[in-house]
Parts: structure tokens; C-alpha cells; sequence
């Protein structure tokens, strides 16, 4: 099971416009599950549209053991079975549908989101850096630093 960490997402906004230079911090709230369990998502998701481990593990280009440990670690984490796993694939439970209803649509939110801002922040003189906290706050320290 993985480690639970201290899931403080750090923002750090950097404004090198005309010379001068603004930092900006900004500390969203704590998550209650781990960031890995956000990461995996697109394992689950991925199975739920193919229909099996082995159809997901084909359509992402990794090892079908991969799916299937990444994805009993969201249950594990979350607490739940997602799938009910059979000899002809994988089939949502009904806990499993009812999560996926209400988080894929978020997350596929949260990705395009993360897409449209990185493609907004390479367009701009503006740098946006997110940074989980027990590795962020050294890492932020030392990049003020050296600005």
C-alpha cells in the first residue's frame, strides 16, 4: 500500500515581466487519498473503456500486470472493489460504477484543464509550478533563492 503523504498542492507564480520579478504562493487544501490514487485513475478509467486488463494494458503500451496492480492499489486505497474480475474481463461493480460516474468526469476535467493551462503558460511570461509540499517547500525554497 502506498504511503500517504501530506497532499498540500503548492502553486508558485512566477511574473518576470519588464525586468522585475513577482512571486506568488498559493496552498490549496489537504486531499484525503494519496496523489497516487489520481495518478491510476487512468488505469481504471482505461480498463472501463476496454473491458479488460488486457485490452487497457494494449491501449496504454504497458504491461498488463501493471494495470492490474495500479488499479487494485486505488482499491485498496479507496477502500473499494471497482471491478468484479472474470475469466472474459473486467466489469464495474456497483460501487465501481457509481465512483466512476462521479470521478471520470473530473478527472478527464482535471487533464484537459492541466493541458489547456500548460499550452496557455508556454504562451505567456508567466510560469506556473505545482509542487507537492514535502517536496515542494525545500525545492521553493532554494528556487527563491537562486531568483
Amino acid at each position: 500500500m502506498g504511503r500517504r503523504h501530506d497532499c498540500r498542492i503548492v502553486w508558485l507564480s512566477i511574473n518576470a515581466g519588464h525586468g522585475n520579478a513577482n512571486i506568488g504562493v498559493q496552498v490549496a487544501q489537504e486531499l484525503p487519498v494519496t496523489i497516487d490514487v489520481l495518478r491510476f485513475s487512468g488505469y481504471v478509467k482505461a480498463a472501463i473503456e476496454q473491458g479488460s486488463f488486457r485490452q487497457a494494458a494494449l491501449a496504454l503500451n504497458v504491461e498488463e500486470s501493471t494495470i492490474s496492480r495500479k488499479i487494485r492499489f486505488v482499491e485498496q486505497e479507496l477502500g473499494l472493489q471497482l471491478f468484479e474480475r472474470r475469466h472474459d474481463g473486467v466489469r464495474l461493480t456497483d460501487i465501481g460504477r457509481e465512483w466512476a460516474e462521479e470521478v471520470l468526469p473530473r478527472y478527464d476535467e482535471l487533464c484537459q484543464a492541466v493541458l489547456r493551462t500548460s499550452v496557455r503558460a508556454s504562451e505567456t511570461e508567466k510560469l506556473h509550478i505545482g509542487l507537492s509540499a514535502p517536496v515542494g517547500r525545500e525545492f521553493l525554497i532554494r528556487l527563491i533563492d537562486r531568483f
